[in-house]
C-alpha cells in the first residue's frame, strides 16, 4: 500500500542509514519498525504498563489556602 507520512526528521536519518547499511529502501526499514513496535504491544496484551505514584510529604504547610486573610498576608511579606 502507498500512502504519504509526515516523520520527525531526526527518524527519517535513522532509518536512510539503516536502509544504506542494510541494503534496502527507507519504506521497508520504517515498515519494518512498525511490525516491531505492533509485535511488542500484543505481547504485552496491548497494555500500556501503569504509572505509579506515591504520596510524598511537603513538609508542614506554611499556607492555610483555607483563609484568604491568612494567604494575603503571606503574599505581602515576602516584599
Amino acid at each position: 500500500m502507498k500512502t504519504s507520512l509526515n516523520i520527525a526528521e531526526n527518524l527519517y536519518k535513522l532509518a536512510k542509514k539503516e536502509a544504506l547499511e542494510k541494503g534496502k529502501t527507507v519504506s521497508e526499514i520504517i515498515s519494518g519498525w512498525a511490525e516491531k513496535g505492533q509485535r511488542l504491544e500484543a505481547m504485552e496484551g496491548g497494555k500500556k504498563k501503569k504509572k505509579t505514584f506515591r504520596a510524598r510529604s511537603l513538609g508542614k504547610p506554611r499556607v492555610d489556602l483555607n483563609s484568604r486573610e491568612h494567604w494575603m498576608e503571606v503574599l505581602d511579606d515576602r516584599d
